[in-house]
């Protein structure tokens, strides 16, 4: 069944931060409905150009819009509606979202946007589309925002993006895309693989694989913390790949991120990039007070040798704040005497992006199975999300390349026993001094204590295959 995820097609104002050489932006996406195509519009009307004094305004400000999607002449799809920003609020941007009916082959799309008070055209904009029709599994285009609404009826609701603008303020991503018609396939299962990377460099910033039941039609949200990422052009792609990872369909989306800082916000930028790349910032150690040594002092004893653990426990528990202080400053210039501030902001940075991702209810992120992980060995080259398998909790696969140790093809898995989606812990791994648990999928799969293989119940490790239990098949690929 497709899930329950909508989109916002009521009006969002937002305050506008770029100049517009036009007063119109608009992005269109393809979709089906009921194997019919439909195209998505995200509308921008920018801010007036020039400047109008509210108290000599008599008549609210209001746009008149018409669209009207056109085949060889025939109009399948005309929609016509009014928009306004809120009363006395003269310098926002309308942001808007709606559909038309489409067709497959070329089609022309007409936009004309009218300022209502005084009948004056604004914007004439006409674009040519071409849907191609497609037999079989696909997808639909995908839709991404920063913005998402929960409401209490537990329906989503994405905001539009027609500039596909991601400032630094954004800190977790939301892509939407749908599937349709991968009851078709032969297996009843698929996956969806995500990739970011840089645009123009083609550098892998996350790869993650998601497996899915098949189902005629279903809605797919992912949420992709984007904090760590630097200003530029990024590219999202998303592969449909069938039970053998055999691709069957990709599409992809560019955009942009982009700084929107104020000047205190710049200056904490400037004295971070310093931190790193040259002088020491001389307020780093003052940094340290009570709380703040506690939290490095747990940051370090996640990444350190074991050497260090039992000295940081002691003084955790002294509390004496000189100690912990003269602890941490020793430990930072051990790595870098000259500039201690790098690895000790390096070690933070990553500390912090931890607790926003894998924050649980209980102490830090980075004190979490995944958490802990992530610290020690980075992000991984692969993760496959699994929330579907009927006999097992939510779980997820880590799979590395190559790890600093230098083991190889090193793989954990993360499963979630109370079915919370921050709560995940560690079942089992490949890696020298994590966990091995040669019991892991008979713990995984606990809600089907008798169908495992062997003859003794005690001694069984391994479960008997079906069509829906994969873990291990994905574990050992």
């Amino acid at each position: 069944m497709k899930k329950c995820i909508y989109f916002t097609f009521v009006l969002l104002i937002i305050q506008s931060h770029i100049s517009y050489a036009v007063n119109v932006v608009f992005r269109t996406s393809f979709s089906l409905q009921k194997d019919k195509p439909v195209c998505e519009i995200d509308l921008l009307i920018g801010r007036k150009l020039k400047f109008v004094d509210p108290a000599l305004e008599k008549i609210s400000l209001k746009y008149k819009v018409q669209a009207v999607l056109k085949k060889n002449d025939t109009i399948v799809g005309f929609d016509q509606f009014f928009l306004e920003p809120p009363k006395n609020d003269w310098y926002t941007d309308i942001i808007h979202k709606f559909r038309l009916n489409g067709d497959y082959g070329l089609m022309q799309m007409e936009l004309l946007i009218t300022e209502y008070s005084n009948q004056v055209t604004t914007d004439t904009i006409a674009r040519s589309l071409f849907y191609r029709k497609i037999n079989g599994p696909q997808l639909s285009d995908i839709q991404l925002t920063g913005v998402l609404i929960e409401d209490a009826k537990k329906q989503v609701k994405l905001a539009p993006n027609p500039l596909l603008l991601m400032t630094t303020k954004v800190q977790d991503l939301y892509v939407y895309i749908e599937s349709y018609h991968t009851d078709e396939l032969q297996d009843d299962f698929y996956f969806l693989k995500y990739n970011l990377e840089l645009a123009n460099t083609g550098e892998r910033k996350l790869v993650q694989w998601v497996r899915k039941t098949k189902e005629n039609e279903d809605a797919i949200l992912q949420k992709f913390s984007i904090a760590g990422l630097d200003q530029g052009a990024y590219k999202m792609t998303i592969q449909l790949l069938n039970s053998s990872k055999e691709l069957i369909q990709e599409k992809s989306i560019l955009f942009q991120r982009e700084s929107n800082m104020t000047k205190q916000n710049k200056i904490k930028k400037f004295r971070e990039y310093v931190e790193l790349n040259g002088d020491i910032d001389p307020l780093w150690e003052q940094k340290l007070d009570s709380v703040h040594c506690r939290e490095v002092l747990k940051a370090i004893a996640v990444v350190s040798a074991q050497e260090h653990n039992q000295q940081i426990n002691q003084l955790l528990q002294r509390k004496k704040v000189k100690d912990q202080k003269q602890f941490v400053i020793a430990y930072f210039t051990k790595i870098n005497n000259e500039k201690p501030a790098i690895p000790y902001q390096q070690l933070m940075q990553k500390a912090h992006w931890a607790d926003s991702v894998f924050k649980g209810g209980f102490g830090h992120g980075f004190e979490s199975d995944r958490g802990r992980i992530f610290m020690k060995y980075g992000i991984p080259n692969d993760l496959i999300s699994v929330d579907d398998d009927p006999s097992a909790p939510p779980y997820e696969i880590w799979k590395f390349e190559q790890l600093h140790t230098g083991e190889n093809n090193a793989k954990f898995l993360f499963y979630s026993p109370n079915l919370t989606s921050s709560d995940f812990v560690l079942l089992h791994s490949n890696v020298r001094y994590e966990l091995q648990n040669p019991r892991w999928e008979r713990e995984l799969y606990k809600n089907a204590p008798d169908e495992y293989e062997g003859d003794h119940y005690i001694d069984a490790t391994r479960m008997k295959r079906n069509w829906n239990r994969q873990a291990r098949a994905l574990f050992e690929q």
